[in-house]
């Protein structure tokens, strides 16, 4: 095997709109010997791929992204003479046998999004790959200096609604670091009923979802007396001013559109409710 031919063996594409869901993929597939590379949604993805010099072995996809989404891109390759026996994973929240065929139809090897993707998504780059599976390294808990440790004060509770696993888990893991309780709920109503009976410090609510989009959720949490007073904080990859604008006229704080920096998610978070 020449030099050139193992390092194409080892790159992978990762695209994705949430800066978060990268970072964490990427992390990842290093740790399993891979080269990475990455785009936020289609357009990015094909230029990334015309651009490195070796192309990649395979494509980690989000199936939902604005303006093109992972089937798109899926099109776009097969187009592509070149390209189109390039493998894809399709990663997504939803379970449905509708998107299962979609994948499956558009040559794509489907996985869900959710907390243990990464025990579906390694075997799976490794068969693709034909790589051998490393043996998981332990993460040694932090050192304590007693044997029970008093519990740390609890912090502000921040509700996530989102229902897209990795991302709502990837800002709970930045908001718990920081000093925030962070709860979560993946659909719509889930996220209602859990505002109610949690009555967090500050939501954020992506804006499409199953189970109520953001408008609808917005307005149930601004008509109920429990809820009302509770700042909320639209996140969407959607770029409609008009939507935008009838968020705010419904009581929304503010709205942040994805892909977002962190640091500047972190700095309205603390605009609202101040620090831990």
């Amino acid at each position: 095997m020449t030099e050139s031919t193992a390092t194409r063996a080892k790159l992978i594409l990762v695209v994705d709109d949430e800066p978060a869901v990268v970072q964490a993929l990427a992390k990842r597939c290093e740790l399993l010997g891979l080269q990475v590379c990455e785009a936020h949604n289609a357009v990015e993805a094909m230029a990334a791929i015309n651009q490195q010099e070796v192309r990649p072995s395979l494509l980690l996809v989000d199936y939902n992204m604005p303006g093109a989404d992972g089937l798109t891109l899926c099109d776009m390759l097969k187009t592509n003479e070149g390209l189109s026996s390039l493998p894809v994973i399709l990663l997504t929240g939803y379970d449905d046998q509708d998107t299962r065929r979609r994948c499956r139809d558009a040559g794509a090897h489907y996985v869900r999004k959710d907390v243990d993707s990464w025990k579906n998504l390694e075997p799976l780059i490794c068969r693709l790959l034909g790589l051998e599976r490393r043996a998981p390294v332990p993460v040694p808990d932090p050192p304590s200096s007693t044997p029970n440790p008093p519990p740390k004060p609890e912090g502000k509770k921040i509700l996530i609604i989102d229902d897209d696993p990795m991302i709502a888990k990837g800002l709970r893991v930045r908001l718990e670091a920081l000093g925030y309780r962070a709860t979560g709920a993946l659909t719509g109503m889930q996220g209602y009923l859990a505002a109610i009976k949690e009555h967090p410090d500050l939501i954020v609510l992506d804006y499409k979802m199953p189970e109520g989009w953001g408008n609808t959720i917005l307005g149930k949490l601004k008509s109920n007396a429990q809820t009302v007073d509770i700042p909320v904080i639209i996140l969407s990859g959607m770029t409609d001013l008009g939507i935008q604008r009838d968020i705010l006229r419904l009581g929304a704080e503010c709205w942040i559109n994805k892909p977002f920096e962190m640091k500047d998610f972190i700095k309205i978070i603390k605009d609202y409710i101040g620090a831990p």
